[in-house]
């Protein structure tokens, strides 16, 4: 209970940007229940945030893999490794999440953003692609997956399919200033 008690402190802390502090009451929670996946996750996002990618990966691995948390914490620790710039681990992560969980788009999105990011746009479309695949009928919040790929198809010479993601974009979510 007193773990627990800490670790809200720690939570709230963060949400406030006061991290430093957050981070010592989340290191005296783990120091009574070792155990706290969302407390390791919590130190991790710290780390994230303060750009120390390699120790925040160290904090990810070490969640259990039958952990509610895993499915956010492996995306996270390919999005780590993408900043170190170990693109083709990042690359191969986010591959075996979206085989290993047919049912995830958001790995999808990640991967074709890296490719995006690359400058790989027609990989990036493909990545889009087998995202929007998975979503099936898409809805107001998913206009910045078909911004993002149209801006793919655009840069790949692909502008009347480019237009065709842009409006319907623009028509999903009109105030979008992008």
């Amino acid at each position: 209970g007193m773990s627990e008690a800490l670790f809200n402190i720690s939570s709230a802390l963060h949400q406030e940007g006061a991290t430093r502090m957050g981070l010592i009451y989340t290191r005296m929670a783990l120091a009574l229940r070792p155990d706290f996946p969302i407390a390791l996750a919590l130190i991790a996002e710290i780390f994230d945030m303060q750009g120390r990618s390699e120790e925040a990966i160290e904090i990810y691995e070490a969640i259990p893999a039958d952990s509610p948390y895993r499915g956010l914490v492996d995306l996270r620790i390919a999005l780590n490794l993408e900043a170190l710039g170990r693109t083709d681990e990042a690359i191969a992560r986010l591959e075996q999440l979206a085989k290993d969980n047919s049912e995830r788009f958001d790995v999808l999105i990640s991967l074709g953003d890296i490719w995006r990011g690359k400058e790989d746009f027609i990989k990036a479309v493909k990545a889009y692609d087998r995202a929007i695949e998975r979503i099936g009928k898409l809805e107001k919040q998913h206009w910045a997956l078909l911004y993002a790929r149209g801006i793919a198809l655009e840069r790949s010479g692909e502008w009347p399919q480019a237009e065709t993601d842009f409006l319907r974009a623009l028509e999903l979510s009109a105030d979008q200033p992008y």
